[in-house]
């Protein structure tokens, strides 16, 4: 499945379980995404990525909510003014670990945000909601800081990233199989 096909069939499952305001900011959400090069990732349910790497998990129902990756959060640059409105949007969402099995045998993470460090952070280390709808505004910013660190990540940091999220979804899926009785 192409990127565009992915996006086109997204579309679709949001138009099906969206309606009124809240599906009319979604689909421009997801306007945004595709002219920043951010797609679903076919293989990976409501898996929103830009260049391999996650910026968002998205979970629909009768609200929207956007889990981040395992990053930290800064402006894009030293210059950038400050915003106290969004700071707040982020730190609210910080999420503790709770050592869920996404978590696997890694939990309580160090993330910052802004300069504020959280200690014991889970894996999703932000939970962002919506409504209300000003907040796509707010995700918006976050995909765009995320994007700007996916840039500049050192090819030697996403190597390794790659490595460690292969070795996670083999993990997975053997605990699946385990556990669950799958075949795979």
């Amino acid at each position: 499945m192409t990127r565009d096909e992915s996006l086109r069939a997204y579309e679709n499952e949001v138009k099906e379980k969206l309606s009124g305001s809240l599906l009319a900011n979604m689909l421009d959400l997801l306007a945004f995404f595709k002219e920043n090069d951010i797609y679903p990732d076919h293989d990976e349910f409501n898996c929103i990525k830009y260049s391999g790497e996650m910026l968002f998990y998205i979970g629909l129902g009768k609200t929207i909510s956007f889990y981040s990756g395992n990053y930290d959060l800064d402006y894009i640059d030293e210059t950038a003014e400050k915003d106290e409105t969004f700071e707040a949007f982020v730190h609210k969402a910080a999420n503790r670990c709770v050592k869920h099995s996404g978590c696997l045998e890694n939990p309580g993470l160090r993330r910052a945000a802004f300069g504020q460090v959280y200690e014991n952070s889970c894996r999703s280390t932000y939970c962002f909601k919506v409504p209300p709808l000003k907040n796509f505004v707010f995700i918006k910013r976050v995909a765009e800081i995320r994007k700007r660190d996916i840039d500049n990540m050192p090819e030697n940091k996403r190597a390794l990233r790659a490595d460690i999220n292969e070795m996670l979804s083999y993990s997975l899926k053997s605990l699946c199989r385990g556990f669950c009785g799958l075949s795979i």
